[in-house]
């Protein structure tokens, strides 16, 4: 909608297609290896990377939408991530690819779709213990989540 809303967008797009460089480019080794940061094979991070970015974007638009926020805490988001890790412990890269197609022009689509108005609205992250904007939801989290989890990928590679 606006310009910061397209920033934000091309900055998730960058991230998204970074992540898909990366995710192309491993070897079957380097699909294998650990992720230190997260103790999790490279494959099980990128397809944790790939599934959560309709969800992300959810936090997005619901404080964008001066909606409450669920609260999810620290101890909830541990537990389905290792719920995650073990039921997709052997993804294929084909399968990480697809779904990251599939989500990332839905995510940067509907971020550019985001009002001055929206980006400034506020909400109360239980698990931050402090208050986000939706501008600082997309860059920290829908985005910077990407990023984060991207690092990790590479470095155990």
């Amino acid at each position: 909608m606006g310009e910061r809303a397209n920033a934000l967008a091309d900055a998730g797009q960058k991230a998204f297609d970074e992540f898909t460089a990366t995710v192309e480019g491993l070897s079957d080794a380097q699909w294998r290896a650990t992720c230190a940061g997260e103790g999790w094979t490279a494959a099980v991070t990128a397809r944790h990377i790939a599934q959560a970015p309709p969800f992300t974007l959810d936090l997005a638009q619901t404080v964008a939408n001066g909606q409450p926020l669920p609260p999810i805490t620290f101890a909830m988001r541990d537990q389905m991530n290792a719920q995650h890790a073990q039921e997709h412990a052997d993804c294929s890269k084909e399968e990480v690819l697809g779904i990251i197609r599939q989500n990332a022009p839905t995510v940067v689509t509907a971020i550019r779709g985001f009002s001055d108005q929206q980006l400034d609205r506020s909400a109360h992250f239980a698990a931050m213990g402090r208050d986000m904007t939706a501008q600082q939801v997309i860059e920290m989290i829908v985005i910077g989540h990407v990023q984060q989890h991207l690092g990790s990928i590479k470095a155990a590679g």
